[in-house]
């Protein structure tokens, strides 16, 4: 190490080690690069502007700091005996004029991307823009690891009083050195000999529990390339709050004794819960370190800053007052011990070590007034000074007190638009505008919303078809129409045999009368056990046609779930089909052959069901280890049903029909294509196993219709495209739509019309739609707007709406939301509640996560549970873990979804679960063996023992 030009040499503060660390990992990052951009009107003397400077880094010696660390045990930071600055002249007006325009932006950004080379002092510059006579912009430039904010407001007025007195002859004698006087050298050193017993507990204490940071994420699809194509440059986006404003924050401030940083650290805290979707956050809050138990730290020259968490709950029931003093009192108590280093803050936090604790910080700039000069009589003003701060943090919210307080947002661009910055600092205000007004009791009564945009995302809410299915009217009169329209039309077709509309009314009033002679009556539950073919569409008419409603039995699912599900609800007989052998302990009922002559049994009549009972009773994966059943009503059936009519305006001529009957999505087929007079085509059974028999299906058939995963439809894609051209409408649903589905779509099936539908079973089947074609934007593919006569609202954890781009919970209201779950009212009244957004309106909480784009097109964003969705059917993985802890050898479980190569495909999780109960007590063991071998295939069921 060369030591000649060396005053001192002594180590870096944690924060310091910590910026260095990070600028030598992204030298062209300009992160760490500070701006201060200074308005000069009147005369400029460069000469005496040089050495005022010049002075300046001769009085402080961390203005001549270099670093070393190549072959060191720990970096440390010299100071030069003496340094030259680096100055730029230029001229933007007038006979030196050397270019104009956008040059000092063009010279910032050209700046900032130069950076420092941190081994060589000193690492700060400057430049004088010429802009007219009397028009100057100075731009003193350096690196963060040198200088805090509160130092640059002191060097300042240091400089230009500097200055004023060499420019007047010394008539003002510079004050060169203060009375009192503070080495950076002095605190570096009570940094490192910071002790206390209590911190560690502190930290741990504070962030006991937290786990995760849910990241805020900017969706409008506007930001700049995250590959690496360019440097990591930041940007800022700002706004003001008006005077009147901002001089009711401080007055709310003082009448209820709380610091103007306190009430920006609760706005905050509420805008990134709502923008994240969580009620306990964790962002990095910058203090001073200037510590009053230092002597004479409030005039040091340095780095004193340290960013530190602070982590924040959010109750709705919490009076708003005490829970901001509840944040100041946090912050009190933090300072004790702020000397901490965040490295070890985050190793003491249970936040895993390759994550950030926190990706936002807020900086409450509260530096010593700037401007406040003695410069004497010289013709030289400062007109503004303007900060162009970095972060290291994806984003920095940073407010500056004043007449109208600024709110700047420190942005990396790769990662959030000025679009989205500006609309996030909208809210901020509008958060902080709800503080201070005298109905705002508690946390909850809080709106980030504006009273404009709560009402244009209301309006979006709602389906953009007006529709109101007409009262009274149930499929099985729409069935009746088509009998009645179509008598010798294919209703149904099922490998060599058919039957028409005729024929399928019979057969289903032959059941019917079955059922009503053997005592069902409206409202009653009647299983439903067949294998696909005709004997689906006999079963589902007839049934409903007794006044009953049907619930779904898949004979290949396990017995013991299938005799759960008849127990559960009430089930008073079975329908079984041909060739079904049953072990269920409930009375069967076969359904019944084509005669030439009618059953002796009474004519049933044309309807006898009440719209308010049930259709259908389909069960769901339940997370307490017990499937949970829907019912559906002959409303809700009815109304989704008739929207479809409405949103398609075509209605299936041929569809195929790919669904088991005992999943919802089959309802959206079944009596879509029977109510209308089309033809129900029900293929063998897996054929989606081969793709060239489902080609052939398709081609022979002239298939018009068709739902199915997305992931189904790529596979057709890809093996057989020429095999579908017959097809009019393609929906899929079930599962996430990748855009590399819908753009080999495009290029192979380019005439076929192309949906994306979402719907929960509780709302039967469907709830939005998107029509995806090419001009589809984002890399995500919409889930669309509400059907006709649905209402979708996007809610955050304080059960408000959230604004566009920011994901929140989907919660459904409209015609098509069941009643509840059967026999299940704790459940139902967590689920379907009233009280929406303001409203009494009754609506359905999905747990399912999305956000609204620009162009009001919903977008799936996941599960906010551990749901998850495979080949299409919904899963509770701790349906499984509990499942599994009922072996009396296995002490614990958790289940998980992985890839698998197998070629086997679970239905649902009932199978899995069917593979597990092949173990017995003692053989807990063959467990690990099973999911190890792929016969789990979506899931992995790991015991600890």
């Amino acid at each position: 190490m060369n030591l000649e030009n060396v005053d001192d040499v002594y180590r870096l503060t944690p924060i310091q080690e910590g910026i260095l660390f990070h600028s030598i990992s992204e030298p062209e990052s300009g992160v760490f690069v500070q701006q201060i951009e200074i308005d000069i009107v009147g005369l400029v003397k460069l000469d005496f502007l040089q050495k005022a400077w010049s002075e300046l880094v001769e009085n402080h010696s961390v203005l001549r700091t270099m670093f070393v660390w190549d072959g060191l045990d720990e970096p440390l930071q010299l100071i030069r005996s003496h340094v030259e600055l680096d100055w730029q002249i230029e001229y933007l007006s007038g006979p030196k004029s050397s270019s104009s325009g956008n040059q000092v932006e063009d010279f910032l950004y050209q700046d900032r991307k130069r950076g420092f080379a941190l081994e060589s002092a000193p690492l700060m510059r400057l430049a004088l823009f010429q802009k007219a006579e009397r028009e100057f912009k100075l731009i003193w430039t350096f690196h963060h690891l040198i200088l805090d904010g509160w130092s640059t407001s002191l060097l300042l007025k240091e400089v230009f009083e500097t200055y004023a007195s060499l420019a007047l002859n010394s008539a003002l004698k510079p004050q060169r050195k203060p009375e009192r006087s503070f080495d950076f050298k002095e605190f570096v050193a009570s940094v490192l000999e910071f002790e206390n017993e209590g911190v560690e507990s502190y930290w741990k204490t504070q962030l006991a529990g937290f786990r995760s940071v849910e990241p805020i994420v900017d969706r409008f699809d506007s930001k700049g390339p995250k590959d690496g194509t360019q440097p990591r440059l930041v940007d800022q986006s700002e706004t003001f709050l008006t005077e009147t404003g901002s001089e009711s924050l401080r007055s709310f401030s003082t009448r209820n004794r709380i610091t103007l940083n306190s009430l920006f650290l609760g706005g905050w805290a509420y805008v990134v819960s709502q923008y994240t979707g969580q009620t306990d956050v964790v962002f990095g809050t910058t203090v001073s370190g200037r510590s009053p138990d230092i002597p004479n730290v409030d005039i040091g020259i340095g780095l004193f800053i340290n960013t530190l968490p602070i982590r924040i709950r959010l109750n709705t029931e919490e009076g708003l007052a005490d829970w901001l003093k509840k944040i100041q009192s946090q912050q009190i108590q933090t300072r004790q011990y702020e000397r901490c280093s965040l490295p070890q803050i985050q190793r003491w936090s249970e936040v895993p070590a390759n994550q950030n604790l926190f990706d936002s910080i807020v900086v409450f700039e509260n530096y010593p007034e700037s401007g406040e000069w003695n410069l004497g009589d010289l013709d030289f003003e400062v007109s503004k000074i303007q900060h162009h701060e970095q972060s290291n943090y994806p984003l920095a919210l940073l407010v500056v007190p004043g007449n109208r307080i600024r709110l700047i947002l420190v942005r990396d661009p790769s990662h959030f638009s000025d679009l989205f910055c500006r609309r996030m600092l909208d809210h901020l205000k509008q958060v902080l505008t709800c503080m201070i007004l005298a109905d705002t009791k508690s946390v909850g009564d809080l709106e980030m919303l504006s009273n404009e945009e709560l009402s244009e995302i209301d309006l979006e809410s709602y389906s953009k078809f007006p529709f109101k299915p007409e009262s009274g009217v149930n499929c099985i009169d729409l069935f009746q129409s088509a009998v009645d329209s179509y008598p010798n039309e294919v209703a149904i077709s099922a490998g060599k045999s058919s039957l028409n509309y005729e024929q399928l009314s019979q057969l289903s009033d032959q059941l019917a009368d079955q059922l009503q002679a053997l005592g069902i009556q409206d409202g009653d539950h009647v299983g439903l056990m067949v294998t696909p073919g005709l004997d689906l569409a006999i079963g589902i008419i007839g049934i409903l046609k007794s006044g009953a409603a049907y619930v779904p039995l898949d004979p290949e699912y396990p017995v013991g779930h299938l005799q759960f599900i008849c127990n559960d609800s009430q089930i008073k007989l079975l329908v079984c089909g041909e060739k079904i052998e049953s072990a269920l302990q409930v009375q069967r009922v076969s359904i019944p052959k084509i005669t030439d002559q009618r059953s002796p049994f009474t004519n049933t009549p044309k309807s006898i069901v009440s719209n308010e009972s049930p259709a259908y009773l389909i069960y769901t994966s339940g997370s307490q280890g017990k499937p949970k059943g829907v019912r559906i009503s002959h409303d809700n059936l009815a109304y989704s049903t008739l929207a479809r009519k409405e949103y398609y305006q075509e209605t299936p001529n041929n569809y195929l029909l790919l669904s088991s009957f005992a999943f919802d999505s089959s309802v959206a087929g079944i009596f879509w294509t029977l109510c209308f007079g089309g033809t129900l085509f029900v293929p063998p059974d897996k054929i989606e196993q081969d793709m060239e028999a489902l080609g052939d299906f398709i081609l022979e058939n002239r298939i018009s219709h068709l739902l199915c995963l997305p992931s189904l439809y790529y596979l057709m894609l890809e093996q057989n495209p020429n095999n579908l051209n017959s097809l009019d409408v393609v929906i899929l649903a079930g599962e996430v739509c990748h855009p590399n589905v819908v753009k080999r779509h495009i290029d192979r099936m380019p005439n076929t019309k192309l949906f994306n539908e979402y719907g929960p079973t509780e709302a039967s089947v469907w709830s939005t739609v998107a029509r995806v074609d090419n001009e589809t934007p984002g890399n995500k593919i919409p889930i669309g707007i509400p059907i006709p006569g649905a209402k979708i609202q996007v809610l955050g954890p304080s059960g408000k709406m959230v604004p566009d781009g920011v994901s929140g919970e989907v919660c459904i209201s409209g015609p098509g939301v069941a009643s509840g779950y059967w026999n299940r009212s704790t459940l139902s009244d967590q689920k379907f509640v009233r009280g929406g957004s303001g409203t009494e309106e009754r609506f359905y909480r999905t747990g399912d996560r999305a956000y609204r784009r620009l162009d009001g097109q919903l977008v799936f964003d996941g599960r906010m549970d551990e749901q998850v969705k495979i080949r299409g059917f919904r899963i509770e993985l701790n349906e499984i873990a509990n499942h599994v802890l009922a072996h009396s050898g296995i002490r614990e479980s958790v289940a998980v979804v992985r890839h698998s190569h197998s070629d086997r495909i679970f239905k649902s999780v009932d199978e899995i679960l069917y593979e597990l109960g092949k173990l017995g007590p003692s053989q807990a063991s063959l467990l690990l063996e099973l999911v190890e071998s792929g016969n789990a295939s979506e899931s992995v069921i790991k015991e600890a023992k």
